[in-house]
């Protein structure tokens, strides 16, 4: 993915609200709660989490898709996430927008999605 366009959406993607961020290597998860934004680790671009230098570093060139989508968490409930995808297919981060309201969700939603209307072929699934 192109990586001006790539941060752009998970700058956009920020703005929903407080997230989990998490990634989970067969048995183990490392998850990071808050309120994220796109700020710069020396010259690179990262994701990281406000008010604490905790920071996720993403290769938007290895990036193939971002998915809109519910996933299963700890307690055995389907949340709603943004997973990214990398290139092999596979989900290399999930956002879990947590704590939410249902009602909220939808109208969120489908604002990212006008908003990001001419990019619809690298965001896939809904809420």
């Amino acid at each position: 993915m192109d990586a001006k366009l790539f941060w752009q959406l998970i700058e956009d993607v920020c703005q929903l609200g407080e997230l989990i961020a998490s990634i989970e290597i067969k048995g183990a998860a490392i998850d990071i709660v808050g309120t994220f934004q796109v700020t710069h680790d020396g010259f690179e671009n990262v994701l990281e989490k406000q008010d604490c230098k905790d920071h996720f570093h993403l290769a938007p060139e290895k990036i193939q898709a971002i998915h809109f989508g519910y996933c299963e968490v700890s307690t055995g409930g389907m949340d709603p996430c943004i997973e990214l995808i990398n290139v092999d297919g596979q989900v290399c981060l999930r956002l879990f927008y947590y704590p939410f309201q249902a009602s909220e969700l939808k109208p969120k939603y489908e604002q990212f999605m006008e908003q990001h209307k001419q990019e619809r072929d690298l965001l896939t699934g809904e809420w």
